[in-house]
């Protein structure tokens, strides 16, 4: 029988943060990280990151932002 092991879930966390983000489980090798406001402009950039590693937003504004890591795309809220 063939087994199909389902790729884990990316997640952003603490989510409401204040400061800092982190991301887990996401995709091994290259991975280009982009966060956008959600208006749509683009407010940060990353080529390297690593899991867990920690992303510092302190100098967003409070609102919702949308973070891309490669296609895929989850939601965060800065408080």
């Amino acid at each position: 029988n063939d087994l199909q092991v389902e790729p884990k879930t990316m997640i952003v966390f603490p989510n409401p943060t204040k400061e800092f983000i982190s991301l887990k489980n996401i995709p091994d090798g290259d991975v280009k990280i982009v966060i956008f406001s959600i208006s749509g402009s683009q407010m940060l950039t990353f080529q390297h990151y690593t899991n867990n590693e920690m992303i510092d937003i302190s100098h967003l504004i409070r609102g919702i932002y949308i973070i891309k890591v490669n296609n895929q795309a989850l939601k965060f809220t800065k408080i």
